[in-house]
C-alpha cells in the first residue's frame, strides 16, 4: 500500500529515529518497559479475575489505554448498561477471541475504544483512536473498517522501519516496533506547544522542533462541564424576560443584551420539523436525496418567516461569513460521494448511536484542506440543532468561549473539531435549558443558543 507521506513527515520520522534512540523518554512519549500494552494485559487479567471499581479504574488509565485520555472512567462506566461482572465477561470475550468482531461495538457506545481493547491485547498493529489521529497527522486518511486500519498500520510500519529503523533495537531491552509506533502517535497527538517550547534548548530540541506545525491540543479537563448558575443568573433572567415580552421579534425593542432580532431560529426549527423532516427520512437518506436535501435545508428564509428582515438562508446566520463559504466546499464533498454522504448524514441524525461516534464518523468523511475543523463542527452542530432543537446547540467558538469561561468551571475551550468537548458542552447546555424550563416551560436549545450568542454583548454592555 502506497502511503502519501510528505517531506515534513519523513523529516519527523528521521529525527525520531535519532533523538528517541538517544533519549528513550520525553514529554508525551516513553520507549521503556513496561510498555503500555504490557501494563494493559496485566491489568486486564486482574479486572477479569476480580471485577471491582478499583481494578476497572486501574485498567481504564491513560498510561495503559490511549482511549482513557479521551474517555473519563465514569463516562465509560455510565455507557455500560450491565454490572461490573458483566463487563469483565465482555472484556474476557474480547481478550480471548481469535479475531475481531464488529458486533462488539454494538454492545456499548465506546467508539474506537473496542478496537484498542482487542488489538492491545495481542502482538501486532495497535488500532486506537490515537492511532487513527496519528495516521492523519502523517497525511494518511484512516479507514473506518478495523481490518483496513490494520493494513494501513502494517504499511506504515514498513515505512517507519525504513526511515526510523527499530529505534530501541540497540538497547538491552528493546520494545516491539508497534509499541514504538504507539508512542510516536502519542507524541504527535498529545505533545503541546508548551512541551515544544520547554524542549527548545535541551537534548530533544530537534525532535520537538520537528513537531512545529502539527496541530496539538493542550491538556484539558476531561470531567463534566458544570454551569456556574450564580454567574449565569443575570443572563438567564434577562433572556427569560425578553422571551416573555416578545423582545426578540424586532430590532426596536431593547432587552437584556440590547436590540437583537432572534425569532428567525424558531421559524427555522418549525420549518425543518414541518417540511424537511416530513419530506425526508433523515436517519435513512439515500444518495439521490443529498442534493435536494441541501436545497431544502438551505432554502431562503423568506420561504418560512413572516418578516422582511431576512432574505438569505437561516444557516448563514449560524455559520458566519467564512462558514458559509466553506459550507459550499462541504456540500461539494457530499455531492462528489453521495452514497457515503447519505450514510454519514443518516448516522449523524440517528440517535441510536452515541453523539461522539456520530461526530467522529462525520469528521472522517468531511475533513479536508478546504474546510477548517472549527467550521466543520459548526456545520455539523447546525445540522443537529436544526433537526433536534430540543437537544443540540449550534457551536460557535468565540461566543461559547466567552460564556463558558465566565459562567462554568471550564477555564477555556479548545478550538477545532473536538467531538468529546462538544458532547460535554451539549450536556452542560441541557442543564442550562432545564434550569430555564422552570420559568419558561417551552425552553429549548434555541433558548440556550440565543443566551450564549448574546451573552458577549450583555457582558460588554455591563462593563
Amino acid at each position: 500500500m502506497d502511503l502519501p507521506i510528505g517531506p515534513r513527515a519523513t523529516h519527523l520520522l528521521e529525527t525520531w529515529g535519532v533523538v528517541a534512540e538517544a533519549n528513550p523518554t520525553g514529554p508525551a512519549y516513553d520507549l521503556t518497559h513496561p510498555t503500555r500494552s504490557a501494563q494493559y494485559r496485566e491489568r486486564l487479567e486482574m479486572f477479569v479475575e476480580e471485577p471491582s471499581e478499583s481494578n476497572f479504574e486501574a485498567l481504564w488509565n491513560e498510561q495503559v489505554l490511549a482511549s482513557a485520555s479521551e474517555w473519563f472512567p465514569s463516562t465509560a462506566r455510565s455507557l455500560w448498561s450491565g454490572t461490573l461482572e458483566d463487563l469483565a465477561v465482555f472484556f474476557d470475550e474480547i481478550r480471548t477471541s481469535g479475531q475481531y468482531d464488529d458486533s462488539w461495538a454494538q454492545r456499548v457506545s465506546w467508539g474506537q475504544v473496542i478496537p484498542e481493547l482487542y488489538s492491545r491485547g495481542r502482538d501486532g498493529p495497535i488500532v486506537s483512536q490515537q492511532a487513527r489521529n496519528g495516521l492523519r497527522k502523517f497525511g494518511i486518511d484512516p479507514a473506518s473498517d478495523f481490518d483496513e486500519v490494520v493494513d494501513q498500520l502494517t504499511s506504515f510500519e514498513e515505512f517507519y522501519r525504513d526511515i526510523s529503523g527499530h529505534v530501541t533495537a540497540s538497547t538491552t531491552k528493546p520494545i516491539p516496533i508497534y509499541e514504538e509506533i504507539d508512542q510516536l502517535f502519542a507524541l504527535v497527538t498529545t505533545a503541546t506547544q508548551e512541551d515544544i517550547s520547554a524542549e527548545a534548548s535541551g537534548p530533544r530540541d530537534e525532535l520537538y522542533s520537528a513537531l512545529r506545525g502539527y496541530p496539538a491540543s493542550s491538556a484539558t479537563d476531561r470531567g463534566p462541564i458544570e454551569i456556574d448558575f450564580e454567574a449565569a443568573t443575570p443572563a438567564i433572567d434577562g433572556h427569560i424576560a425578553a422571551r416573555r415580552n416578545d423582545a426578540y421579534a424586532d430590532l426596536e425593542t431593547d432587552h437584556w443584551a440590547g436590540g437583537h432580532y432572534e425569532t428567525w431560529k424558531w421559524d427555522f426549527a418549525a420549518y425543518i420539523a414541518n417540511d424537511v423532516a416530513n419530506a425526508y427520512q433523515l436517519t435513512d437518506l439515500s444518495a439521490d436525496e443529498i442534493e435536494p436535501f441541501f436545497d431544502a435545508f438551505w432554502t431562503n428564509s423568506d420561504e418560512y418567516t413572516d418578516t422582511d428582515m431576512l432574505s438569505t438562508p437561516v444557516p448563514q446566520y449560524l455559520l458566519g461569513r467564512w462558514g458559509v463559504v466553506q459550507l459550499g466546499d462541504f456540500r461539494e464533498t457530499c455531492e462528489e460521494d453521495p452514497e457515503r454522504a447519505a450514510a454519514v448524514l443518516s448516522m449523524l441524525f440517528s440517535e441510536d448511536e452515541h453523539l461522539v461516534d456520530r461526530l467522529e464518523q462525520f469528521y472522517e468523511f468531511a475533513a479536508s484542506d478546504n474546510v477548517s475543523d472549527g467550521n466543520l463542527l459548526r456545520i455539523a452542530s447546525t445540522l443537529l440543532m436544526g433537526v433536534y432543537p430540543d437537544d443540540y446547540v449550534n457551536f460557535q467558538y468565540q461566543r461559547f468561549e466567552t460564556f463558558f469561561s465566565n459562567c462554568s468551571n471550564a477555564e477555556s475551550l479548545e478550538t477545532g473539531f473536538d467531538a468529546r468537548q462538544y458532547y460535554r458542552i451539549v450536556l452542560a447546555c441541557r442543564d442550562l435549558r432545564d434550569a430555564m424550563q422552570s420559568e419558561l416551560p417551552d425552553a429549548s436549545m434555541l433558548d440556550v443558543h440565543t443566551l450564549i450568542r448574546l451573552y458577549q454583548d450583555f457582558r460588554d454592555d455591563s462593563e
